[in-house]
């Protein structure tokens, strides 16, 4: 069939925003494809936040919400923020305003500014 007629996932997930358009536009299918996404993309994140962080106690873990379906306000995104809020309300929702580079640019600005006022540079 078309789904498996390749190694490539990329044809799949062109589909996605159609998908999501048509979650919003009411359709039942892509709905349950929508929140069937939400809920296991939610259930990885606590699976993964139970297992590396058990340990550490009470804190807020930040959760990055990147990638091109989370990057824009959709179904999708509201499920999976709705999800979280209920399932880990210990972990903050956070939308990044630049893109990857960017922010590692800033993280290294930040970190030789810091550095320089302890005087290690």
């Amino acid at each position: 069939t078309w789904a498996y007629s390749s190694k490539d996932w990329a044809h799949i997930a062109a589909l996605a925003p159609f998908c999501l358009q048509a979650a919003s536009e009411g359709d039942e299918v892509a709905m349950d494809i929508v929140a069937t996404a939400a809920h296991q993309l939610a259930h990885s994140i606590s699976v993964l936040k139970r297992k590396l962080f058990e340990d550490i106690g009470a804190f807020v873990l930040p959760i990055v919400l990147v990638g091109g379906l989370m990057e824009s306000e959709n179904i999708l995104v509201d499920l999976l923020e709705d999800k979280l809020r209920r399932d880990e309300p210990s972990c903050a929702i956070i939308h990044p305003t630049c893109d990857a580079a960017q922010g590692a640019a800033i993280m290294a600005q930040k970190c030789f500014i810091e550095e320089k006022k302890e005087g290690a540079i």
